[in-house]
């Protein structure tokens, strides 16, 4: 349950997020998935933020290059909050599976966040 000064407030947040793919073929390719900025205010439906990817993400992550095996690299950025309550953060993947066990949690106002993941799949 959200508390009343949630309800009323509103988040700013920047969000990139880059797969790399770890295969011997491709041990260097990369492409950015997402790489907004929002702000996460309270007449969002629910309390999740939905991005299309990139135009430049590749529409098959298994061939020609396996990136389902590689590692998402995720650059979080809160601009503002409006209490020093925690925030959780979690991708999912586009199948719905979270990318990570734990939400990452932002404490401070103005913060950055970078964490990976490898095994996209």
């Amino acid at each position: 349950m959200r508390s009343s000064s949630w309800t009323r407030r509103s988040i700013t947040l920047a969000l990139g997020m880059t797969v790399a793919s770890t295969s011997a073929v491709a041990a260097a390719e990369q492409f950015v998935v997402i790489d907004e900025t929002w702000t996460h205010s309270p007449d969002l439906a629910d309390s999740h933020k939905r991005f299309d990817p990139s135009v430049s993400t590749p529409g098959n992550w298994v061939s020609p290059i396996d990136y389902s095996q590689g590692t998402a690299y995720v650059y979080l950025e809160v601009h503002t909050k409006p209490t020093a309550q925690e925030t959780k953060f979690q991708e999912d993947s586009p199948d719905k599976r979270p990318f990570s066990r734990d939400r990452e949690v932002v404490r401070t106002s103005f913060s950055t966040r970078s964490w990976r993941w490898g095994g996209c799949r």
